[in-house]
């Protein structure tokens, strides 16, 4: 029966509602990846996260999870952590 988008949805929100044989069978599809390429990716992610903790971390935040994060903007404060204690039933401390 075709597509259907909500207005205003991002591309990859598509809705299909009984697809054809042919949308279905373009579902079952899976990506060409080439392994070898994506396993030096994570080595050289691994090995900057290494030796460069989590300023490498943050970094790859901003390249591949398009938000800003630093060390400052993830801290805990004692005050969280108190609150967070007490919130925890007694049966579980």
């Amino acid at each position: 029966m075709g597509e259907y988008k909500k207005a205003g949805a991002p591309e990859y929100l598509k809705r299909y509602f009984y697809p054809s044989p042919k949308e279905s069978a373009e579902f079952a599809k899976r990506p060409d990846f080439d392994e070898g390429k994506i396993e030096e990716s994570v080595r050289t992610i691994l090995a900057e996260v290494k030796s460069r903790g989590d300023e490498a971390l943050f970094e790859f935040e901003a390249r591949f999870g398009k938000s800003s994060v630093s060390a400052a903007s993830i801290r805990v404060s004692e005050e969280e952590f108190e609150e967070a204690f007490k919130a925890v039933p007694a049966d579980l401390a």
